[in-house]
């Protein structure tokens, strides 16, 4: 299950699907305005942000995609979640 947060009011939202794992992505204001429109204020991303920050806090992972490319980001994610169901497999098997 996949659940986006950034435009939800609702700080804790990500939590209502109760996430086997969670991975934050974050970028920084000025690769925002990069890459959508210079137009972005920064009271806008700073809202975002702080109701981001608890799921940030609980993440497996957060990737800064102003460091890394998609490819990055993408490859990240899916050691992340090859290695969640190999552990998961694993305490199948044992149990």
């Amino acid at each position: 299950m996949v659940s986006g947060q950034e435009h939800s009011e609702i700080p804790t939202l990500w939590r209502r699907a109760q996430p086997d794992v969670t991975i934050g992505l974050v970028v920084d204001l000025a690769t925002v305005r990069s890459r959508r429109t210079t137009g972005w204020s920064s009271a806008i991303y700073g809202r975002q942000q702080e109701r981001l920050r608890e799921a940030y806090a609980a993440a497996d992972l957060v990737i800064d995609t102003a460091i890394f490319d998609p490819d990055q980001t993408l490859a990240a994610a899916v050691e992340l979640l090859e290695g969640h169901r190999r552990d998961n497999e694993r305490r199948l098997s044992s149990g």
